[in-house]
């Protein structure tokens, strides 16, 4: 699921064909050496295929695949390098809806928050619990996670020119609503460094199935109607599968899923969905004395869904959704909110992105 402003939508094209609910989705033909959109969906028929292989079980429900195929849409020399280009036909859920803005959000409903939360996590499990498990050894643990928490986002940050072609002042940027942030890379090698003493904590020398994109955009429930047969649809319906965790495809750490949740439930699932064509960025004030050319960025509602992460203190999440309130969750969820800017091609919503993930970095990463 994905706005006009997240690079996803540049990637793909949708084509639903209602008389028999079934989605085609194929890379657009428009986008110029589309190797990023072939590979994502190349991975993702790829988790197709493997969940039939092994028929992983309800509660955890997917579209069904109906086939996959290649189209050859060069039409002339210059466009020979695209060559086959995959094609993924699955089932169109016409009864659902994302569960984004049906995510009960305000801070009077903890109880169903949590009841919300425990029910897609007992909907994630079977995938986790009923696929084979990939042995790996410590270092291999070690080196994939860094790739997924540091070095990827890390990467990502420095192909991105942020002073040409974002924001000239970025580096006078240093408040997101009257808190002072760090910079980028103190956040990210703090993130590095406490990913790898939590990932050694338990025996972690195996990967299972992840779907690794679990974000309340890609879970589908049943829209609100008054209809009797509602009792025949699933519940959750999880679509867009990532289908790669660093350089394995597939197999992954189940705290990736978990963390996915928690960063779409703290946020990015509204944001995501957001077209910004403008920043609130204003002079720091007095929140600077030693810094009169400070600037703050304004952005209220990650105030709203930030909530979510001083819930995870609670004796009562931690009772009740261990799984989202542990802290390598914690902090493979802050990692990707660090990260997250690469996924946008606006340079409003770029910079937005970057200053939310310093700011949560700032207040939780404790």
């Amino acid at each position: 699921m994905n706005s006009p402003q997240n690079y996803g939508f540049i990637y793909n094209e949708f084509v639903i064909d209602t008389s028999r609910n079934i989605i085609v989705k194929r890379l657009r033909e428009t986008t110029p050496e589309n190797k990023d959109g072939k590979m994502k969906l190349q991975k993702e028929i790829g988790f197709y295929n493997s969940l039939t292989a092994h028929k992983i079980p309800e509660p955890f429900v997917t579209p069904r695949i109906y086939s996959t195929t290649t189209t050859t849409t060069a039409t002339t020399a210059r466009d020979s390098h695209r060559g086959a280009l995959p094609e993924l036909h699955i089932q169109y859920f016409p009864d659902h809806e994302a569960l984004t803005e049906r995510f009960p959000y305000a801070p009077a409903s903890q109880a169903l928050i949590i009841k919300v939360i425990r029910e897609i996590l007992d909907c994630i499990s079977p995938l986790h619990a009923n696929s084979p498990r990939l042995q790996i050894t410590d270092k291999e643990y070690n080196d994939a996670i860094r790739a997924e928490c540091y070095d990827k986002i890390v990467e990502r940050y420095h192909s991105v020119k942020w002073e040409e072609d974002i924001y000239p002042d970025i580096r006078r940027l240093n408040y997101v609503n009257g808190v002072k942030v760090r910079p980028f890379l103190e956040y990210a090698n703090i993130i590095k460094e406490r990913v790898a003493a939590a990932g050694a904590c338990g025996d972690r020398r195996y990967l299972t199935f992840i779907h690794g994109d679990t974000h309340l955009g890609n879970i589908l429930v049943p829209k609100r109607n008054d209809r009797d047969d509602d009792v025949d649809l699933p519940k959750y319906v999880f679509i867009d599968p990532r289908g790669y965790f660093a350089s394995y495809d597939v197999y992954g750490d189940k705290h990736y899923d978990y963390a996915k949740l928690l960063f779409g439930i703290s946020g990015y699932s509204r944001f995501d969905q957001m077209m910004i064509h403008n920043c609130d960025i204003v002079p720091a004030g007095d929140a600077d004395a030693d810094n009169a050319d400070a600037l703050c960025i304004q952005i209220p509602f990650i105030d709203e869904t930030a909530r979510i992460y001083e819930s995870l203190a609670t004796p009562e999440w931690q009772a009740a959704v261990p799984e989202i309130t542990s802290e390598l969750t914690r902090l493979i969820s802050l990692s990707i909110w660090l990260g997250n800017n690469s996924t946008f091609v606006s340079p409003h919503k770029k910079l937005m992105s970057l200053m939310i993930g310093r700011y949560l970095c700032e207040r939780f990463l404790g």
